[in-house]
């Protein structure tokens, strides 16, 4: 009895054991498989953090390239802004000049301005006395004509001067007196008509003024011819062969007949 009973126990506690056994390796297994699928779930996000990793490093070098590539823009463009600076004050500077060239320029404009219109003034003011003298050396050989004729014809009626405005008023002076006092009216109204048909500037005597004169002077020599053909013959010297011509015709038809002139007695 009592060995069986110790049998009895023994196998008991075998089994007992053995199932405590079992049932340990089973929980064994199944915490192995749990930390199994565990580990396997960490290494998956291991795997995945390392890809993770892989794209953050080849961010971080492209970020860097990029930041080393916009450093070199950043001192490229310093530089050209540095540049264009220094491009800057040397325009400034050339502007500067050329402003202060430009009025410079405009003042010298002005000035020539200023000294062509005096020298416009000076050159009307000089053509104006060229023209008075002109005037005066064009009528320079009729009185030198005039005076020596009346003092071969006449002496002492040379000494008839003419002042250049007195000529232009058609008047004379008389320097010595004449004692024919009809022959002195006769010339001085016949010498009066010539110069003012001559426009009474004495420039030159026109065809039409020579006709007028030698009309007047047909019409006055029936009170004294010799005195008429003087100042006629004064007359056809001074005018050109034209005028001369019409002057015979004007003579002929007034049945003048008129001698060449001769030294008075």
């Amino acid at each position: 009895m009592y060995t069986n009973s110790h049998v009895l126990r023994a196998d008991q506690r075998s089994t007992e054991s053995r199932q405590a056994v079992e049932l340990a390796v089973r929980e064994h297994k199944a915490e192995i498989v749990s930390l199994q699928q565990a580990l396997k779930e960490q290494r998956l996000k291991a795997e995945s953090l390392s890809d993770t990793l892989n794209d953050l490093e080849k961010k971080h070098a492209m970020l860097e390239m990029n930041a080393r590539t916009l450093q070199q823009k950043l001192e490229t463009e310093r530089e050209l802004k540095q540049r264009l600076m220094d491009e800057q004050g040397k325009l400034q500077q050339q502007m500067d000049l050329q402003k202060s060239h430009i009025f410079r320029l405009t003042q010298g404009l002005q000035d020539a301005l200023d000294q062509t219109d005096l020298l416009k003034t000076e050159r009307t003011d000089l053509e104006y006395q060229l023209e008075n003298i002109q005037v005066t050396l064009r009528s320079l050989p009729l009185r030198l004509l005039l005076h020596c004729e009346a003092e071969l014809y006449w002496p002492g009626l040379g000494g008839i001067h003419y002042a250049p405005n007195v000529l232009k008023q058609g008047r004379t002076t008389w320097s010595s007196p004449i004692r024919n006092a009809h022959f002195r009216f006769l010339w001085q109204n016949t010498l009066k008509t010539f110069l003012l048909c001559s426009q009474m500037n004495m420039t030159q005597i026109t065809h039409t003024s020579a006709i007028v004169a030698g009309t007047q002077l047909l019409q006055l020599v029936q009170f004294e011819m010799l005195a008429g053909t003087l100042i006629l013959r004064l007359i056809l010297r001074c005018c050109s062969s034209p005028t001369t011509h019409r002057l015979s015709i004007l003579m002929r038809k007034s049945r003048w007949r008129a001698p060449f002139l001769s030294r008075p007695n």
